[in-house]
């Protein structure tokens, strides 16, 4: 089934991405408090209490090769 994982409102999510370990990675852009923000892939809960900082309000998700 399909359902909202998150909706803030506007169009602040730029991004979404699923990790290897099955989280997946939110970019949020909204004004106050950007940063991403992270679910868990099967029972779909936030696992971060607010976005995490990453400096500037994040745009593009990219995970690198191990």
């Amino acid at each position: 089934p399909i359902d909202t994982l998150y909706a803030p409102g506007d169009f602040v999510l730029q991004d979404a991405e699923l990790s290897r370990d099955g989280r997946i990675f939110l970019s949020d852009r909204t004004t106050v408090n950007p940063g991403l923000r992270v679910f868990d892939g099967t029972t779909w809960n936030q696992l971060t209490t607010s976005p995490v900082d990453v400096c500037l309000p994040p745009s593009d998700i990219v995970f690198g090769r191990r």
